[in-house]
């Protein structure tokens, strides 16, 4: 967690350096799997999973960009440690995010939040009333809220895939393999 706060000092001092960009991709293996430990006592390992969630929800308020990070971070975290004893917390994260990003006026945060909620299965449906109506009637955040593509329809282009169409990739593979294409 130290470290953590180390990266946020370092990206302060030197803004656009993509320095969390960089801290959390060292935060998993080549595998995904997470090289954060975490107690093996059940009361104290949530409290840090809360409070790196917390953290984690910190750096991406610093930098809007890392909300992809950030997120695969979370479903890293999510499916080795809190599944079904966490969900609600996860919830809650979600739903605050998507206030805060709705108060920012923020799509792009929105419609990653929405893609979150619906990959992990979180149960969150009631995105129209909870989302502001001015950002609501945008056409991207209608194509994510019902997975149905309401822009460019007939052009050939997919924006993106639905939620269901990537239960067999996780949101980390995908920056990997992104970001290796982009240093090819």
């Amino acid at each position: 967690m130290t470290l953590c706060i180390k990266a946020l000092d370092i990206h302060k001092l030197y803004p656009g350096t993509s320095i969390l960009e960089k801290f959390f991709a060292e935060l998993y293996d080549d595998k995904m799997n997470l090289k954060v430990k975490f107690s093996n006592d059940a009361s104290s390992r949530k409290k840090q999973l809360l409070k790196l969630l917390s953290l984690l929800m910190l750096l991406k308020r610093e930098s809007e960009k890392t909300i992809c990070h950030v997120l695969a971070l979370c479903e890293i975290v999510y499916n080795e440690y809190w599944s079904k004893s966490l969900k609600k917390e996860m919830i809650s994260v979600i739903e605050t995010e998507i206030d805060k990003a709705n108060k920012k006026q923020s799509v792009f945060e929105i419609v990653w939040l929405i893609f979150f909620s619906r990959y992990l299965k979180l149960g969150i449906r009631n995105f129209n009333k909870i989302i502001d109506k001015q950002i609501s009637g945008n056409q991207f955040v209608k194509s994510i809220i019902s997975s149905s593509q309401k822009i460019f329809q007939d052009s050939g282009i997919n924006l993106f895939r639905k939620p269901k169409e990537c239960i067999y990739t996780s949101l980390a593979q995908e920056l990997s393999a992104f970001n290796r294409s982009r240093e090819e």
